[in-house]
């Protein structure tokens, strides 16, 4: 085989062992993807991330892959992360420490100025996480509340009758849950991840990167608006 062939072997070796190491955790991972909708997003982390490696494979032909001791050295740290979550409960720390041992893994047979060329594709895998109940709700809670008075200014302003009573619209004697109608986390993580995998699948100054991001929330909030009206 030659050199790049060599490389690919072993990172998969090497990444595979890394899952296994970490199996429970991925196990968790998956789990919480497939039973909670809210969490739905997480599917689509790995294939965002292969295909904004794929679009800048070009990026790589100036970089001679090499071993580079960060990669031990950073899965160790991920490591000890994992165990720290696992033990007191956090379970980001726990998820994190996985995802991390899988790019320290490739870290190791690339360097890191391959992996750095190929940031936004490893920064994808971050979608992997679970977001945190206490952040899901500091986050969902509010976004329903606002889309509940967004909904209601406009259905007055179309003539209809609208009561509300926190995110819990009265509308014309029908009654419509927001958290149940519309669930804006929901929502946000998944335009979120659609949002990046755009702004990095293409040439875009960073300033629009940062723009088109920003935004996400207030396009999600919107659609929640439309989806309830």
């Amino acid at each position: 085989m030659t050199r790049p062939d060599v490389k690919i072997a072993v990172s998969g070796v090497l990444v595979a062992c890394a899952v296994a190491a970490a199996l429970p955790a991925w196990s968790d991972i998956a789990f919480m993807a497939s039973k909670d909708e809210e969490q739905s997003h997480i599917w689509l982390a790995v294939p965002v991330a292969l295909w904004l490696g794929w679009m800048r494979r070009k990026r790589l032909r100036r970089v001679e892959p090499d071993f580079a001791w960060l990669g031990p050295i950073a899965a160790l740290v991920c490591i000890v992360l994992a165990r720290i979550g696992f033990g007191r409960g956090f379970d980001v720390f726990w998820h994190a420490g996985a995802v991390g041992m899988v790019i320290a893994a490739i870290l190791t047979v690339w360097g890191l100025p391959a992996v750095w060329r190929l940031a936004p594709a490893f920064l994808a895998l971050g979608f992997l996480l679970p977001v945190p109940g206490r952040i899901r709700a500091s986050i969902a809670i509010p976004l329903q509340d606002t889309s509940a008075q967004w909904t209601q200014i406009l259905l007055e302003g179309f003539g209809f009758a609208v009561e509300r009573a926190g995110n819990i619209l009265n509308i014309n004697g029908e009654t419509v849950a927001v958290a149940e109608a519309c669930n804006g986390m929901r929502m946000v993580s998944a335009l979120l991840l659609v949002a990046y995998t755009f702004v990095f699948s293409g040439p875009m100054r960073w300033s629009g990167r940062i723009f088109i991001l920003a935004i996400s929330p207030i396009v999600a909030l919107f659609i929640n608006t439309l989806r309830l009206m």
